[in-house]
């Protein structure tokens, strides 16, 4: 498993914008994740205290056929966080995503 890292300055005002992809098991391709009808809610999960620092807060989809998704990040603390996502279908079903390697988000 690697960790995957992404950059986020204090102060920033900007959508983080992310791509949520499924990855087949048998070719371990990614593709698209399709977000019609779902609602997208993220957790932040601090690395060193393993605290969950942010719970359900909603992001935005932006485009569903193609997994694009905004945050808006609180921006009051630093650190290394994990970006946890929570897809919920119709039928009211929660995936957790991504799928494999943690999403991990330096605030600074």
């Amino acid at each position: 498993m690697s960790l995957s890292g992404y950059r986020f300055r204090i102060g920033d005002t900007a959508p983080f914008v992310y791509y949520v992809e499924e990855v087949d098991t048998k070719t371990l391709k990614t593709f698209p994740f399709d977000l019609t009808n779902k609602t997208v809610n993220f957790d932040l999960v601090n690395i060193d205290t393993n605290l969950i620092e942010v719970l359900n807060e909603p992001a935005s989809v932006t485009d569903a056929s193609i997994g694009e998704i905004e945050c808006i990040f609180p921006t009051n603390f630093t650190g290394l966080y994990e970006l946890q996502l929570n897809i919920i279908d119709a039928e009211g079903r929660i995936a957790k995503f991504p799928e494999y390697d943690p999403l991990i988000i330096n605030f600074f």
